[in-house]
């Protein structure tokens, strides 16, 4: 089962250890889910990056898919600056001497 959707960020965080290995990205790149595809011949589920081009299956004559278990996804966060700026106001209670 595939946990990702279309369009959504993902990092490479490892590579299979077949004769494919060579067709994977680079450890720590990012890219976009272009597709979700199913092997007809095992059922598993794998996905397409966008920007990345896989050779075409012999057998059936669509493009290989990567294995999902090989990417996470990338979580993005909003900057959230609030506390400096409040380390740039003046405090409001007095220092005891």
């Amino acid at each position: 089962m595939c946990n990702f959707r279309v369009g959504q960020k993902v990092v490479c965080v490892s590579q299979r250890e077949t004769a494919a290995r060579l067709l994977y990205p680079d450890i720590g790149s990012v890219w976009k889910v272009r597709s979700i595809a199913i092997c007809s011949i095992t059922g598993k589920t794998g996905i397409r990056l966008a920007g990345w081009r896989l050779p075409e299956n012999p057998t059936t004559g669509g493009e290989f898919a990567l294995y999902p278990d090989c990417f996470r996804p990338v979580h993005e966060r909003k900057t959230d600056i609030s506390i400096f700026k409040e380390m740039l106001n003046p405090t409001k209670q007095r220092e005891r001497v």
